[in-house]
């Protein structure tokens, strides 16, 4: 085999840095370079580096070396071309601590047979491990990447056991599809800058755990598809959009808890059809739309490039929203900010365990009726003011809520007005335009079967009165609605259905006896106001006495016979003739009546209070016997 002779020192000589790694790679050691001063004696080739790495490297002042089972381990150096060492098998492990290279490192295709280390270094222009296979872990811990405007870290397909990033700091796109870690993926106080584009891509990557807690991120974060086999924490960590979309978890799975707790996100998360198996919690998140965050100055004007035109008609139809989770499923607890977000938050078609929010975190209400509300957000588009703070709940169910009545104290009577202000959070288009009903009869047979009755009657009373209300109602459904919402809150309270019935039950029979009296000491002639109705059939000491209350309330009920109705009817002859049936005004005499038909206002009377009654009644049947409330279910 040739000697080898691509040594980086003068005369084709070997720089000192170059000795020290050619002789702790056979003994097995740390080649430490920090120490040495001049700069030219730091550097090493990167043909050395893939001779020493394969095993492959001959040179007559070395005989007998061989790659020792800790393969490269390299501290303080300088690479100064680019360190190529793709499409190779390298038998151990590479291990780089504080070392620059400043053209950049190429490990695509390459299978190594133990860890991988850039721990501490700088790294300008493209890392490229693309596809590459690591049996040992990837650490590049306190690193620098840099290459602003391109792929600073190119990592599409790799596989490693575990990938550790923490407090490394990337300049450039660090994209990472495909990828398979084993075990954790842990990018925690690390930071990633590309406010031109992705910051991160990593769609459909593989880990056991993601975790990217407290770093900073300007620029998109795509996770979509992503398969998290455990844990997901991106808690304390900011993210900045580069256009509209801070971070994507669109059809993504994460089997255990993911943790988005005190995280800043300027620009919307979407998470459509994404399936998340445990808790997901953004407790004391910050969620901001981006049209928001470009308002108060906190996001760039320019709008970053997309990759596609579907992604940017995606990215623009959800600018003004603050959290998209549009069919996504939550096996476990849903947690949500306890300040309002920013933003439109979507749960269209979502589907959760358990719903944990509170009242400070729900839009400001929409009062019913009203087609807009001056508390919430707005963007003014094209002239017009458009309300960006509002919930989406169309299709939307959940099996418990944690806390009813929106605070975590024990639950009190507030349970039912509550959630009808978090109802009334949603947009005007789904509470007045074109009411939806969905989300009430899901809030009303959540609490009813959390075992909140009152609660839930109030939710289904409120939902048809903004039926009512909305504008797709005629107007005799409406004045209909009316009529059962001050009669009986539309069979959801019998009772007071009752006391209207007792009420107008009285009242007709004070104006049946009124009636009655009018005719009395001959004032209708010969004629009284009721006649006996079966007065051939019963003896005269038998017939029963007329009785205005017991009258009134044989004709409001029609269900049962109190024997009055069928015994008495009114004399519709029975007449008060008028002394004077004209009226002097000043243009002449006005001819009102020769006489008074109090019989005939008394038929009417009874047929009104038989129509009343029919109606009351089957009011009071069905609030009484439930019908209303299964309807509801």
């Amino acid at each position: 085999m040739a000697q080898f002779d691509d040594f980086s020192g003068p005369n084709g000589q070997p720089t000192e840095a170059e000795r020290r790694l050619i002789a702790a790679t056979q003994a097995g050691e740390w080649a430490e370079c920090q120490d040495i001063a001049e700069k030219a004696e730091k550097t090493v080739s990167p043909a050395l580096i893939r001779a020493l790495a394969t095993g492959v490297f001959e040179h007559k002042d070395s005989s007998g070396w061989a790659l020792a089972p800790d393969g490269i381990q390299l501290f303080g150096a300088t690479i100064p071309e680019r360190l190529g060492l793709a499409n190779l098998r390298i038998p151990a492990s590479l291990k780089f601590i504080t070392c620059a290279f400043p053209e950049g490192v190429d490990l695509s295709d390459t299978t190594i047979q133990g860890a991988v280390f850039f721990r501490k270094c700088a790294i300008d222009g493209e890392f490229d491990i693309n596809s590459a296979d690591i049996a040992g872990q990837f650490s590049v811990n306190n690193t620098t990447f840099h290459n602003d405007g391109g792929r600073a870290v190119w990592a599409q397909g790799v596989k490693a056991t575990v990938w550790f990033m923490d407090n490394a700091e990337v300049t450039g796109e660090f994209t990472i599809p495909g990828a398979e870690i084993t075990g954790q993926f842990s990018a925690d106080n690390a930071k990633f800058s590309n406010a031109g584009g992705n910051a991160i891509f990593a769609q459909d990557v593989k880990a056991a755990d993601l975790l990217m807690r407290n770093a900073k991120i300007e620029g998109d974060v795509l996770l979509n598809h992503a398969h998290i086999h455990s844990m997901l924490d991106l808690s304390g960590t900011s993210f900045t959009a580069s256009r509209h979309r801070a971070l994507t978890l669109s059809d993504a799975e994460v089997q255990g808890p993911a943790n988005c707790e005190n995280a800043c996100f300027l620009g919307h998360i979407h998470a459509s059809r994404a399936h998340f198996h445990g808790q997901v919690s953004f407790r004391g998140a910050q969620l901001v739309a981006a049209t928001q965050a470009r308002k108060a100055g906190d996001l760039q004007a320019r709008l970053a490039e997309t990759v596609s035109d579907s992604d940017r008609t995606r990215q623009n139809r959800f600018r003004h929203h603050a959290l998209v989770l549009r069919e996504a499923v939550f096996e476990g607890r849903l947690i949500m900010p306890e300040t309002c977000p920013e933003g439109i938050v979507d749960l269209g078609r979502a589907r959760c365990d358990t719903l944990e929010d509170v009242a400070s975190g729900w839009p400001p209400m929409l009062v019913a009726g009203q087609d807009t509300c001056d508390q919430r957000l707005c963007i003014i588009e094209d002239g017009m003011p458009i309300d960006i703070q509002h919930l989406v709940l169309d299709g939307f169910e959940c099996k418990h809520f944690e806390h009813p009545d929106g605070t975590d104290r024990p639950v009190g009577d507030g349970a039912g007005p509550a959630r009808i202000v978090w109802l009334a959070g949603q947009s005007a288009d789904d509470l007045k335009t074109h009411f939806n009903p969905q989300p009430w009869r899901m809030t009303s047979a959540v609490l009813r079967a959390m075992g909140y009755e009152k609660a839930a009657d109030k939710v289904s009373v409120t939902r048809r009165t903004r039926q009512r209300l909305s504008n797709g109602t005629p107007r005799r459904t409406r004045l209909l609605g009316w009529l059962l919402h001050r009669t009986a809150d539309y069979g959801y309270n019998p009772l007071k259905a009752v006391v209207w019935s007792t009420g107008i039950v009285v009242i007709f029979a004070l104006l049946f006896a009124g009636g009655n009296a009018l005719c009395e000491n001959a004032r209708c002639g010969a004629r009284d106001a009721f006649l006996q109705a079966r007065h051939g059939d019963i003896n005269e000491g038998a017939y029963p006495a007329f009785q205005p209350l017991l009258y009134s309330l044989d004709l409001f009920v029609p269900i049962l016979d109190f024997n009055s109705e069928s015994f008495w009817r009114a004399d519709t002859d029975a007449k008060i003739p008028l002394e004077k049936p004209y009226l002097k005004l000043g243009f002449g005499p006005l001819f009102v009546a020769q006489s008074i038909p109090v019989g005939w206002l008394l038929h009417l009377l009874a047929i009104a209070e038989r129509v009343i009654g029919a109606i009351m009644v089957a009011i009071a049947i069905v609030g009484f016997t439930g019908l209303v409330k299964r309807e509801e279910k």
